[in-house]
């Protein structure tokens, strides 16, 4: 493999990262993103000449490094960040005029011009932005006031801060408005989910040791469906959270027209659909890229609604999420999945795969509930894969962290799904046992096209490998591009040249008759 192809796609993936980043090589800075930049030219103005012990020394910053080998290149790759990183900035605050004063946030010239920046991006790489709007209903404005609220707010702000993400931004609009700018989401219900922790933090009497907690409430809007424009964004999310009640969330739907009416059917059936039996399962198999034998399943959950007909899961699922109804589906398919899987008796060299939602990670019961079904269906561990979405992996929430180190301990392989399209990518694979990486079809339908994506994923494959993990591509579905992902080191594949999801009394015989119909 080409040293330098693969140093130049390390460098396209920590280039764009919003937190900093430096390729360390022969003890020297070999490579740093813009955010490492601007801390390292405190120490020189020629980064390359600053070698690793001096960084290491330098009080002033915390560094995280992981071990990296690149080709025939070994170095490492380290996180770092200014340890007082906020001290100096309260004069550029100032003459900028980029901050409320009151606040030390953001305000909102600032945040429209991040949400414009977000757009772009998530245009780009087809991912979701969110703005959550949060109102406190009962602060008092009056000039009397003025020194108290300036402490309540700056302590309102230091506690909606720990609900969120580095990258994250929080910003204060007006007097008793707030807003949070969420990048690079893969699913709606990864909005949710910061919503709900932040009314958790809110609304926590811990927090508040000599008042009582606000009343508060959130306007969520996500793009591109609640709105294409910064501007649309701001007003949507004021919408939002107009109607909202306190003490929750709201998100933005349009009022007119039949995206709204065909949301609102939708939501309707979605109630009783468990209750009435219309969902059912289908899996995909995957195949080793070693063997060319099926190695395992992945369940996929399917509506048929006598109404509404067969509904696209990237449109139910989403609307499951946000009703909070996806728990007790989620925890269906699970039963159901391994019920199945084991009545099926495929044999121990075939394992099953189940999807698991956020907001499922989020239930503290979720560890219980999950060995309560692997045991009812005589399953082991070893058995049943849980994917994981990357957003999800990489939330700073301490249940879903929680969740997530008591599945691991008790022996529960974990995948990451859909990697390599956000960017706390690298952050969530340190920071989190995985047994698999599930590269994004985004990426393996480039491979062929673009040597730059080529070399991307070749990159990413090299990240995955140092971690021990294994990987399968996702969305494989020309002859052409198994053959390519062998040679960059991915282990197994799944998509449509290897089947459609089929259903389980279908499995079997598939198996048993499976050739592979490429090279």
């Amino acid at each position: 493999m080409d040293s330098n192809l693969n140093l130049a796609a390390l460098e396209k993936v920590i280039d764009t990262h919003q937190e900093g980043y430096v390729l360390i090589l022969s003890n020297r800075v070999y490579f740093a993103n813009p955010a490492a930049h601007l801390l390292l030219s405190r120490i020189s103005t020629d980064i390359s000449k600053i070698q690793y012990e001096t960084l290491k020394n330098h009080n002033q910053y915390i560094l995280r490094s992981m071990p990296l080998e690149v080709g025939q290149l070994k170095g490492e790759l380290v996180h770092i960040r200014d340890r007082n990183i906020r001290s100096p900035m309260d004069k550029i605050k100032k003459f900028f005029g980029d901050y409320d004063l009151l606040s030390g946030l953001i305000n909102r010239k600032t945040l429209e011009r991040l949400l414009r920046a977000a757009i772009k991006r998530a245009n780009r790489i087809e991912s979701k932005v969110a703005l959550l709007q949060i109102d406190i209903l009962d602060l008092h404005t009056s000039e009397e006031y003025l020194d108290i609220i300036e402490k309540y707010i700056e302590h309102f702000s230091k506690i909606c801060e720990t609900a969120l993400r580095e990258t994250d931004s929080l910003a204060h609009l007006a007097e008793s408005s707030f807003a949070v700018l969420l990048e690079d989401l893969r699913v709606v219900s990864d909005a949710s989910s910061v919503a709900e922790k932040l009314l958790k933090k809110i609304y926590d009497p811990q927090n508040w040791p000599k008042k009582t907690p606000p009343k508060v409430k959130i306007g969520v809007v996500v793009f591109p469906d609640g709105g294409l424009t910064a501007s649309e964004l701001l007003n949507n999310a004021q919408i939002a959270c107009e109607s909202a009640q306190s003490g929750r969330y709201s998100y933005f739907l349009p009022t007119v027209g039949e995206y709204d009416r065909n949301l609102m059917a939708m939501d309707m059936n979605l109630r009783n659909a468990l209750a009435k039996k219309e969902f059912s399962l289908v899996y995909q198999p995957v195949m080793s890229l070693v063997s060319s034998k099926v190695v395992a399943l992945e369940a996929l959950l399917r509506w048929n609604n006598p109404i509404l007909g067969q509904v696209s899961p990237s449109l139910f699922i989403p609307r499951l999420e946000i009703s909070g109804a996806i728990k007790n589906v989620g925890m269906w398919v699970i039963n159901e999945a391994c019920r199945q899987f084991r009545n099926a008796n495929l044999g121990p060299d075939i394992y099953l795969s189940v999807n698991v939602s956020p907001i499922q990670l989020m239930q503290t019961d979720f560890p219980t509930q999950y060995f309560e079904a692997l045991k009812s269906n005589q399953l082991q561990t070893s058995e049943v894969i849980l994917e994981i979405t990357e957003s999800t992996s990489t939330h700073q929430n301490k249940i879903v962290a929680q969740n997530l180190n008591i599945l691991h301990k008790k022996g529960v392989r974990l995948a990451v799904d859909d990697f390599g399209t956000g960017y706390a990518s690298l952050r969530s694979l340190i920071d989190t046992t995985f047994s698999i990486m599930k590269l994004d079809q985004s990426y393996i339908d480039k491979v062929h096209q673009n040597q730059d994506e080529a070399t991307f994923v070749k990159c990413l494959i090299s990240l995955a490998k140092a971690l021990n993990l294994r990987i399968i591509a996702e969305g494989v579905n020309t002859a052409d591009q198994p053959m390519l992902l062998k040679e960059y080191g991915c282990d197994a594949i799944q998509g449509t040249l290897v089947s459609e999801p089929i259903d389980i009394l279908e499995v079997y015989s598939f198996i048993q008759s499976f050739k592979p119909t490429f090279s």
